[in-house]
């Protein structure tokens, strides 16, 4: 965890001044592969709405319990919610069908 600890805030930091604008305040935004958080924590002091998914257990609870964001192993836990952005910084690669898993009925 330290390792990714100075590797994820600086990389997090980053995305946000390339990816999170003035128009996001307010509203929801899913980072898919979430990691420790990093990015979703600097987005909600951009007053962005985080949300995580993080199938790694160490790495979700986290996210849920010290840094205080939702964060979900399971994809269809957000069916419901709509979502402004969602980042998948470095998961895409992993999912095997991602149109099919990313869009819902």
């Amino acid at each position: 965890i330290s390792e990714e600890d100075k590797n994820g805030l600086r990389q997090s930091k980053d995305y946000i001044k390339k990816y999170i604008k003035k128009s996001d305040k307010f509203h929801k935004i899913l980072e898919i592969g979430c990691g420790l958080g990093y990015f979703l924590d600097l987005a909600r002091k951009k007053k962005c709405i985080p949300y995580g998914l993080e199938l790694n257990k160490l790495k979700k609870d986290h996210v849920n319990q010290r840094i205080k964001i939702r964060c979900e192993d399971d994809l269809n836990k957000y069916k419901n919610i709509k979502f402004k952005k969602i980042f998948m910084f470095y998961s895409f690669e992993y999912i095997k069908n991602p149109y099919e898993y990313l869009v819902w009925g």
